[in-house]
């Protein structure tokens, strides 16, 4: 009997967890930026990226720029419910810049 009573206050403790304990699914993708000579771009903001996942847009919740000897690419990891979705990213360049190729994996 104390072993239940026991076992009934750890569910109803656990169950009163508020849901924001319960972190949201993410997605996460690693993404190039390449001016038209082919050289990668850096210095860009996450402001200047879009995230879609099926058609829907997702917040951007990490942004990082990584350097290595390639160059940089950037880090994007958003909200993602759906696993497995299309996801689609976007970016806008600065004014004046010519095309950019975005690359993601």
């Amino acid at each position: 009997m104390k072993r239940t009573a026991a076992a009934i206050a750890v569910l109803l403790a656990l169950l009163s967890l508020p849901l924001a304990a319960q972190a949201p699914a993410k997605g996460a993708v690693q993404i190039t930026v390449t001016d038209p000579l082919g050289r990668t771009v850096s210095g860009l903001k996450q402001d200047q990226f879009s995230v879609t996942e099926n058609g829907m847009p997702r917040n951007i919740t990490v942004f990082t720029e990584v350097r290595d000897q390639s160059g940089a690419s950037y880090r994007v990891e958003f909200e993602s419910p759906t696993p497995g979705a299309r996801v689609e990213v976007t970016l806008q360049p600065p004014r004046g810049v010519p095309a950019l190729t975005v690359t993601w994996k």
